[in-house]
């Protein structure tokens, strides 16, 4: 019902640190997959949490600088809501004390001002955007060894929550040379920085893409972070954090591109998962549906926090409660 699917099927190739919990034992996958692959430019994976590190901190640079420190390395946690970056892969990416980041999300600095190696949320991208990028081969490649796990596993059907046309057109090349072994309906996502006139573009390809292995359903928007990097927007102070979080859109902006997917006939999925970024999304689909009455069938995806007077929200809006 929620899947990245191209993501998790190039992290097949990458470190995978899912289930690996002690500093330790992450450091000497780290260090494995390193001289396994001197080829690599960038040494990347996913799948740390976040409790797992000493005192329960936030993995820091000098934890991969002391098994790899010639190389750029940069590892995702198990959510993509954080990422981990050595020394190198900083300095690649030019961040150091001075560095500023805006937008939603954080570069995580000590006291003095020093990045600790760890980004929040859109500052990822900032060292993301360094890592040679992945070639549509690699790509395909990819999407047929995850297609291969999904069918040992009997997954024939899935929901991606993200993408754009570029990754459709993935699926499509693969659906045309008869490879595809999935039915996917993919949630288009559009950013907060996107213009209006993007619901219109993810609605003209849903009219496009309505029939076949491949459908193009709805729109993928993020409302908040993670409670684990204190980003999900919450009604109350973090009881072991100073600060609530803070939404990604403001309310204005929000309401207008859900009431523009809403009036296009697309299905909003929306990542909400502290109690105000829930309060928010209802607030809004809410609003949506009194001004065009229709079956919409609209998502709010995880749910961690929610607080029970906008339980019964949900029946009353008929959304759904993805968690």
């Amino acid at each position: 019902a929620h899947i990245h699917f191209l993501s998790g099927s190039l992290g097949l190739a990458y470190i995978d640190l899912t289930g690996v919990c002690t500093l330790e034992t992450i450091q000497q996958k780290i260090a494995a997959y390193a001289k396994a692959h001197p080829e690599k430019q960038w040494i990347t994976g996913r799948g740390w949490e976040y409790y797992c590190f000493p005192n329960k901190r936030l993995p820091r640079k000098e934890d991969i600088d002391a098994v790899v420190k010639d190389r750029p390395v940069l590892l995702t946690a198990y959510d993509g809501h954080t990422a981990w970056a050595n020394s190198k892969a900083l300095e690649r990416a030019d961040i150091n004390r001075a560095t500023r980041f805006e937008a939603y999300g954080e570069i995580v600095k000590d006291p003095d001002g020093q990045p600790t190696g760890a980004l929040k949320e859109g500052a990822i991208a900032l060292v993301r955007k360094h890592v040679p990028a992945i070639t549509r081969q690699e790509k395909l490649d990819a999407l047929r060894q995850g297609m291969k796990l999904a069918a040992s596993l009997g997954i024939t059907s899935m929901q991606n929550a993200s993408g754009d046309e570029e990754e459709l057109s993935l699926y499509q090349e693969l659906e045309r040379n008869n490879e595809l072994t999935v039915r996917i309906s993919f949630a288009l996502s559009i950013p907060p920085e996107a213009p209006l006139t993007r619901a219109d573009e993810v609605a003209a390809l849903a009219k496009r893409y309505s029939k076949g292995l491949v459908r193009v359903r709805g729109v993928k928007l993020m409302m908040d972070g993670v409670i684990e990097s204190f980003t999900a927007a919450m009604l109350e102070p973090y009881a072991n954090h100073n600060g609530t979080g803070s939404p990604a859109w403001t309310q204005q902006k929000f309401e207008a591109m859900v009431a523009r997917c809403h009036r296009n006939g697309l299905q909003v999925f929306t990542h909400a998962i502290g109690d105000r970024g829930v309060r928010l999304t209802l607030d809004a689909y809410q609003k949506a549906q009194s001004s065009l009455p229709r079956d919409a069938r609209h998502r709010i995806e995880h749910i961690e926090i929610i607080h029970p007077d906008d339980l019964p929200r949900f029946a009353k809006l008929n959304v759904l409660a993805s968690m």
